[in-house]
């Protein structure tokens, strides 16, 4: 388990997850757990929100995240279901990174 330190920034911050949901990540990372690879993805992308949300730079709004995935296809619109833009409401992204799910096959290189 990491548990890092949060240092404190002056500046705004934007933080952007970009979270694969290929058919890669179905696999599992051992035979004795049952999580997957984009279970753990979205494990570490809301642990990190859970640590920034603590800094007195996100209590002042100045920490923005957003999230968008990609498969087959980028969903980099926020008319996807799997994207938010950029927001000061980290819960709103952690939330949204709960559903996303997989739903493609294969992989867009472009």
């Amino acid at each position: 388990t990491l548990s890092p330190t949060p240092v404190a920034c002056s500046e705004p911050v934007d933080v952007m997850f970009v979270i694969d949901r290929s058919s890669s990540m179905t696999s599992k990372v051992s035979s004795t757990d049952s999580k997957t690879k984009l279970d753990y993805a979205k494990i570490a992308a809301k642990a990190f929100i859970t640590q920034i949300q603590t800094t007195s730079a996100a209590k002042a709004g100045n920490v923005r995240a957003g999230v968008t995935t990609f498969g087959k296809t980028l969903s980099s619109t926020a008319a996807s279901n799997s994207t938010i833009p950029l927001t000061s409401s980290l819960s709103t992204v952690a939330s949204k990174i709960d559903t996303i799910s997989l739903l493609e096959s294969g992989t867009c290189v472009e």
